[in-house]
């Protein structure tokens, strides 16, 4: 996977976590202040944003942004599951979901502090993109031996020293 479509895939996953919150706090102020009954709107909308961040963040290796995608999940399934076994009517759900989603907003935006200040780690040109296999002793282009992906490191690019390969083995 490129580092372009690593970034574009991490901006995306920004986009719906920014909209995650914003449709919380939507919903917040619209039960609070004028007793919309919304959980049948922002709970499909909110699940469907959380599937989408968790997928995207499972694949570009985005901890944040996964752990964040499944609490949204977590939270459309625990509320739904409560609503429908504990037969209470979205009328009924309006106060105590309001409370639930004033205490999971308050620490979604906390938590978002940290997640939307991440970014993706830099890539080495001895590394590989696909299965981070070490590059260094093979040619400068080629299939890497772990995983087949195809690799090119190119020419102005210089070989690592001892000291950097033994460092870079210890750190993994």
């Amino acid at each position: 996977m490129s580092d372009r479509s690593s970034k574009r895939r991490l901006w995306w996953v920004k986009m719906m976590w920014v909209w995650c919150i914003v449709i919380l706090y939507v919903s917040l102020l619209l039960t609070l202040m004028v007793d919309v009954e919304n959980i049948v709107g922002t709970g499909p909308a909110l699940l469907g944003l959380g599937l989408g961040m968790f997928g995207l963040s499972l694949h570009i290796r985005f901890a944040w942004g996964w752990m964040m995608g499944a609490s949204h999940v977590l939270l459309c399934i625990l509320i739904a599951i409560w609503i429908s076994y504990g037969q209470v009517s979205p009328h009924e759900a309006t106060e105590p979901v309001a409370i639930i989603t004033m205490l999971y907003s308050a620490g979604a935006t906390i938590f978002s502090w940290f997640g939307l200040r991440w970014r993706l780690p830099p890539q080495s040109p001895w590394l590989c993109r696909g299965c981070d296999y070490m590059l260094f002793g093979l040619d400068r282009s080629g299939n890497c031996p772990e995983c087949g992906m195809g690799y090119e490191i190119a020419d102005n690019v210089k070989e690592p020293s001892e000291k950097a390969l033994t460092t870079f083995s210890q750190q993994r």
